[in-house]
């Protein structure tokens, strides 16, 4: 029953294929194989998890309502999945189909999993106060971008994401500093890139000096378009 619930009230905000991008990235952030059913664990899962991913498909107003409708629903969840799905989670899981998901045929069955076939799209995020720069990259790359206001935000967003992300630290209006990130590394995925433009070659040897993989730091000129060709580079485009 609480994987219908949640569903339905998705349903109720969202298209199905946008809850399943919701319910797959609150599974991936809870490292959950499927909606919890009750107690605690369902609570996390649905004030922490939930909120922060349909936060970040949707928006903040939409993640506040989606809990204040849950919540008194919940409170009244016995600890038992039904057999069946109500109709509201059979649209859901049926859009599962073409969105790089299937529904598992063995004692998970009803759980939403990745597939080989479902693409991994790396995000860039941009930290600088910059956004003439960001708009530029956005025009010119096919690609998520995501304009990142301090190391906070850095680290948030990054717990949200399926791959490692590509880092763009601006050099020259920079909202997160070189040797900062530098510092946290282990909070970051393995596999992350940084790409540091228009640093100061003495921050930037400052940051390198700091970091376990250096190799997996670029510098780029103060360029737009070396910025635009280095970070289609790594994106593989």
């Amino acid at each position: 029953m609480a994987a219908n619930v949640v569903r339905e009230a998705l349903h109720t905000f969202a298209r199905p294929d946008v809850a399943v991008k919701i319910i797959a990235r609150a599974l991936h952030l809870a490292q959950e194989v499927q909606i919890p059913q009750g107690g605690n664990r369902l609570r996390v899962f649905v004030d922490h998890h939930l909120f922060a991913a349909t936060r970040f498909v949707i928006d903040e107003p939409t993640a506040e309502a989606l809990l204040l409708q849950l919540r008194p629903l919940l409170e009244r969840i016995p600890t038992v999945e039904p057999e069946e799905p109500s109709a509201a989670a059979q649209a859901i899981d049926e859009a599962t189909g073409v969105k790089g998901f299937e529904e598992a045929n063995d004692e998970l069955s009803g759980v939403l999993r990745t597939t080989d076939a479902a693409p991994v799209e790396r995000t860039v995020l941009v930290a600088t106060e910059n956004h003439q720069l960001l708009q530029h990259l956005q025009e010119r790359i096919e690609a998520t971008f995501l304009w990142i206001e301090d190391i906070v935000a850095l680290l948030d967003n990054v717990e949200m994401l399926y791959a490692p992300p590509v880092v763009i630290v601006d050099g020259q209006h920079a909202t997160v500093q070189p040797t900062t990130l530098a510092t946290m590394g282990e909070d970051l995925p393995d596999g992350t890139e940084i790409v540091l433009y228009a640093v100061d070659p003495m921050d930037e040897e400052s940051a390198r000096a700091l970091v376990d993989d250096p190799d997996r730091w670029y510098s780029c000129a103060a360029q737009p378009e070396a910025l635009e060709a280095l970070v289609g580079q790594l994106l593989h485009l």
